[in-house]
């Protein structure tokens, strides 16, 4: 089993633009013949405590279906 893990800096509130480095760091684990991907915690939203809330995910938000798709 290979394990990548990425080391990425989100960017603070801005979910879209965090999940597509996160797809691209996906891409490159897979080209690398990755098995399995780690990301750090609170990589797509950043760690923000007073938005928190406005930023939180329900359990089977949209967003996360393109990691769906990622992972076929």
């Amino acid at each position: 089993m290979k394990i990548a893990l990425a080391q990425l800096k989100s960017e603070s509130g801005k979910v879209e633009v965090n999940i597509q480095k996160h797809l691209n760091f996906i891409t490159k684990a897979a080209k690398a013949k990755a098995n399995i991907v780690v990301f750090p915690e609170l990589s797509l939203t950043n760690y923000e405590p007073r938005l928190a809330k406005e930023l939180a995910f329900e359990k089977n938000d949209a967003r996360f279906d393109i990691f769906k798709e990622y992972s076929k």
